[in-house]
């Protein structure tokens, strides 16, 4: 900030208002004199600009000047309203601008001496990477699209929804997911999430069928209420792709392994790093739901709505990328959108509270911990971590990464304080 600056920002005035779920209404108002004192300073630096860009410096001072006044930092910052944008008042009147400013909300913490985290314990047998290394094979195998009934090994293509069993209300969909059958009975995992019982539909199911069944939601996409819950699965096969099994010999020149020796101690290596990443997300989700059900907090309505606003945009984008039709994508927008505003009002609440978290154990973070993390997961899905960033940053995953970094630190500052149980982890769903 300028030693020297070129207005008492004491001469700035703002009035606020509160609004409902931890918003205010600030407007705020900047004389004329300091107008003028602000273009002269630009004018002395030779910085001219256009009254459309002293405007909104004049808004950036009055956004500044409102933060400063507030007695905490707060959570999302401040917003104009939408296609509202600041222009120069007429000469001898003060700027006036309007705009939205949350109240950072001071949470009571839990004792976190009351938090038992069941942490996963495994040991990666040879059985283990046996079968991983046949998943390499697959994945490595050319497949041919099939008209015959899905079996195991097949790469099914598939649309999902989920529906309240009595009212048929949606809860969630995805579509043109797809999910690898493994061996009868195992889970049919779907965007990385398991669902027993889900495969015993898929399988037999031909390209154009649909089936049902009745199951609990998965424990990943469950709240508290929703927990246990019995919901009804619907699925519509769109698309079925057969492997053809290739060798062994094959995976090694892939890799460019010497030998099966070498190649079955890398996968033992990538499995055990696997695992520790997902018990540390294990027993994030553990720690994380403890503290959502102990805190109380709601987002802005407006910080709400743009998050759904930015997810519908990128799933109308994709959803037409894959050949949908504009009516089709209006469709599938509205039927999720209870879902979408549930789980994002819950997904708001669970960074605030990282946010103040985060603030309240001092707790910093640098480009080199994303970076950090972007290497470990990279290199488990066999990535260069330029080209595994890239991705994130066009599929707009980053902000879950960056996420699970300020999640973990403030877990490694926190655990010492909690209880842990170690449990077999084929033991947990």
């Amino acid at each position: 900030m300028s030693q020297n600056p070129a207005i008492d920002t004491d001469d700035i005035k703002i009035e606020i208002s509160e609004l409902a779920h931890n918003d205010q209404a600030i407007t705020a108002e900047v004389p004329w004199h300091c107008i003028e004192k602000i273009k002269a300073r630009l004018e002395a630096g030779n910085a001219n600009q256009t009254d459309e860009q002293v405007a909104g410096l004049l808004a950036q001072i009055c956004m500044d000047e409102a933060i400063v006044r507030c007695e905490r930092d707060p959570l999302w910052g401040p917003q104009l309203k939408s296609g509202v944008k600041p222009t120069m008042p007429k000469d001898n009147e003060p700027f006036k601008i309007m705009f939205a400013l949350d109240i950072a909300p001071e949470f009571d913490w839990p004792d976190f001496s009351t938090f038992e985290i069941k942490r996963p314990v495994r040991t990666i047998t040879d059985d283990i990477v046996a079968r991983e290394l046949y998943q390499q094979r697959l994945q490595a195998s050319p497949s041919q699209e099939t008209n015959e009934p899905a079996r195991t090994d097949d790469l099914v293509t598939l649309d999902l929804a989920i529906r309240e069993p009595d009212d048929g209300k949606m809860i969630l969909s995805t579509s043109q997911s797809t999910v690898r059958l493994m061996n009868p009975g195992e889970p049919a995992v779907i965007n990385g999430i398991p669902f027993p019982g889900l495969d015993a539909i898929i399988r037999d199911s031909s390209t154009g069928d649909s089936a049902t069944m009745t199951g609990q939601l998965p424990s990943s996409l469950a709240n508290a209420e929703s927990k246990d819950k019995t919901v009804t699965f619907e699925i519509t096969v769109t698309r079925i792709e057969r492997p053809e099994i290739v060798t062994i010999e094959s995976v090694l020149e892939e890799y460019g392994t010497p030998n099966e020796e070498i190649l079955l101690m890398q996968i033992r290596t990538a499995l055990e790093s696997r695992f520790e990443i997902e018990k540390s997300m294990f027993m994030l989700a553990q720690c994380f739901e403890n503290l959502f059900q102990a805190i109380d907090y709601t987002a802005p309505q407006r910080v709400l709505i743009k998050h759904a606003n930015e997810e519908a945009k990128s799933v109308a984008s994709k959803m037409l990328a894959a050949g949908r039709t504009e009516p089709e994508v209006k469709e599938h927008l509205e039927k999720s959108a209870d879902e979408t505003k549930q789980r994002l009002t819950a997904g708001l609440k669970s960074r605030a509270i990282c946010m103040a978290l985060r603030r309240t154990l001092d707790l910093s973070m640098h480009e080199g911990d994303l970076q950090a993390e972007i290497v470990k997961l990279a290199a488990l899905s066999g990535k260069r971590p330029e080209d595994f960033r890239k991705e994130l940053v066009e599929t707009n995953q980053i902000q879950s990464v960056t996420d699970r970094v300020v999640q973990l630190k403030i877990f490694e500052a926190l655990k010492s304080k909690m209880k842990f149980i170690d449990v077999d982890a084929d033991d947990l769903t």
